[in-house]
């Protein structure tokens, strides 16, 4: 039971993240919604007593700056005998923005579901995290 609720719960310890904005708006411009951008972010983490390291490609429908529709390819390589893993998440993710001058902060946190090869891997997950 211990492995499929590991399997069921995937969260990522550290996540990091950069936007490559695909439509640039303004200070003060009002956003069309929804609007799409992509992102790369990798995570790592620990399963079954074995590291990992994760690299993902996202494309993020943004419905409202406090909810976005993620769906990202990944790449997970994992330490020792365990097989890599490739597939696509898809998931709904919450914000909150904290601006400052010349940037700002962006906490996230949501659930969503992992399509994986091999298919043994499919899981539920909830994830949270930090743009910069």
């Amino acid at each position: 039971m211990r492995h499929l609720t590991s399997r069921i719960l995937l969260v990522s310890v550290f996540f990091w993240s950069f936007h490559l904005a695909a439509q640039t708006v303004g200070v003060g411009a009002k956003k069309e919604v929804p609007f799409f951008d992509l992102d790369i972010s990798g995570s790592t983490g620990n399963y079954n007593g074995q590291s990992y390291s994760e690299v993902h490609v996202g494309l993020n429908m943004n419905f409202t700056d406090w909810l976005t529709w993620r769906n990202a390819a990944f790449k997970r390589f994992s330490s020792g005998s365990a097989q890599d893993v490739t597939g696509l998440d898809s998931g709904l993710r919450l914000s909150l923005n904290t601006p400052f001058d010349g940037g700002g902060l962006r906490f996230f946190a949501g659930p969503g579901y992992r399509w994986a090869d091999p298919s043994n891997n499919n899981a539920a997950f909830a994830e949270a995290g930090l743009n910069i």
